[in-house]
């Protein structure tokens, strides 16, 4: 089974549609594998909001700056009435948020790869080395979707973007408040860049 880890806010809704496209009888969009029949289990791809599951599964995803992603996702939220956080944060600058003890604000693509609490860098970087078919960035993203293409036989890539939204750019303080507890998730971005190239 291939599962697709979409990281909320790298483009995953992208993906996500087009997995949905090409893969109409055997893609699942799922908060858990216990939802995926078991006749489908080797044959499936699986796309959600969840972590590393282990080795005897492969995996793609899509990552994104780490001052990017937080900026976008706290944005989110502030659009979003249902969103689980949003009234804990409406009154809150992106500072402040990103101050504030939120996993998704603190090293969380480097948490759902590595599939641990802590924020292991060299668990997430074995994880992307051994077990992922392909793990891009948004900022090569149509060259991630040409090697998936390649490599699950699409007729073609996503020549659309969904859920893409344009938003303030952070201040200093807020691009510094993001990065401080985003360490171990800038060297996988760029670590991840770099490998790609």
């Amino acid at each position: 089974m291939i599962h697709f880890l979409h990281i909320p806010k790298t483009g995953g809704t992208t993906l996500r549609a087009h997995l949905d496209n090409e893969h109409a009888l055997s893609h699942h969009a799922v908060k858990s594998i216990a939802e995926i029949p078991p006749s489908d289990l080797d044959t499936s791809i699986c796309s959600g909001h969840y972590h590393f599951l282990g080795p005897e599964h492969r995996y793609i995803t899509i990552l994104r700056h780490p001052i990017k992603r937080v900026t976008s996702l706290y944005h989110f939220i502030m659009r979003s009435p249902r969103h689980y956080l949003y009234n804990e944060i409406k009154h809150l600058t992106l500072e402040k948020f990103c101050k504030e003890k939120y996993y998704e604000t603190r090293d969380w693509q480097t948490r759902i790869i590595s599939g641990t609490v802590e924020r292991d860098l060299d668990l997430a970087k074995h994880n992307i080395e051994q077990f992922f078919l392909e793990a891009g960035t948004t900022c090569e993203f149509t060259s991630s979707m040409e090697r998936l293409k390649k490599l699950l036989k699409w007729h073609d890539v996503p020549s659309y973007r969904l859920n893409a939204t344009k938003y303030p750019e952070p201040t200093t303080a807020e691009r510094r408040a993001i990065a401080r507890n985003n360490h171990k998730d800038m060297k996988l971005f760029e670590w991840v860049k770099e490998r790609n190239k």
